[in-house]
């Protein structure tokens, strides 16, 4: 899902507070966008993401920058109104220069929630 409100081109990358985590959340993106097992990192709403029939078209866009991976860079916390948790903006920027951004809700150890932006 796009992230309209954001000029992520211009945010710079920031210290990141969790590597530890960004290597998980890493791990659970290539779980979720391109299938890779185990689905240990995933929570429940990201499994149906990551294994049903409706998400395809969603895993196959995103595809191409979760495997291609050159980079992937912690932008910073964001705290959304309503949401079970702060969320976190990351820059991917693939082996070929193409970037993308996304906002990632990491919950008890889970990916709990993908937005995403290609421009």
């Amino acid at each position: 899902q796009a992230v309209p409100e954001l000029s992520s081109d211009r945010l710079p990358a920031a210290a990141d507070p969790d590597p530890a985590r960004t290597a998980l959340v890493r791990r659970a993106l290539r779980q979720a966008v391109l299938g890779e097992q185990p689905f240990d990192l995933l929570d429940q709403d990201t499994l149906c993401f990551a294994t049903e029939a409706g998400f395809a078209a969603d895993r196959t866009l995103m595809a191409p920058y979760v495997a291609n991976m050159r980079s992937f860079e912690y932008l910073q916390q964001q705290i959304i109104p309503g949401a079970d948790g702060p969320r976190h903006l990351y820059r991917v920027t693939t082996n070929e220069g193409d970037s993308a951004y996304f906002r990632i809700g990491w919950h008890e150890g889970k990916l709990h929630r993908i937005r995403w932006d290609d421009e």
